[in-house]
């Protein structure tokens, strides 16, 4: 799904100290439900391990670039846990924030509205 982000969501990216690459990771591993996409606990510890594996498997000085991205992404995934990126069912994304425990159940349960019209 190709990502459009919109002026108030780049807005609050910088206010945030999340950038293009937090969103990136959000939308790979994040939790898809009606209203965006949430990076869960279970998401992390779903994935980290798996990349840590990868690691361990492919220490070859040949995939060294890779394997620093992979570095990279798995701290990030541990950076970002708990970020709620609201986009509509389009792929355009709308805000990210730090969403409360409260806020991430509501939001599996299916709770959180968006506008369609983005």
């Amino acid at each position: 799904m190709s990502t459009q982000i919109t002026r108030h969501c780049q807005k609050r990216q910088r206010q945030r100290g999340r950038n293009d690459t937090d969103i990136s990771i959000l939308m790979r591993y994040g939790e898809r439900q009606r209203g965006g996409l949430l990076l869960t606990r279970r998401q992390v510890n779903k994935h980290a391990p798996r990349l840590r594996r990868w690691l361990k498997k492919h220490s070859s000085p040949r995939v060294q670039r890779r394997a620093a991205q992979v570095r990279e992404i798995i701290r990030r995934l541990e950076k970002i846990e708990g970020w709620l990126l609201v986009a509509t069912p389009h792929g355009k994304a709308i805000t990210i924030y730090r969403a409360s425990r409260q806020r991430q159940r509501k939001f599996m349960r299916g709770g959180c509205r968006v506008a369609e019209d983005f």
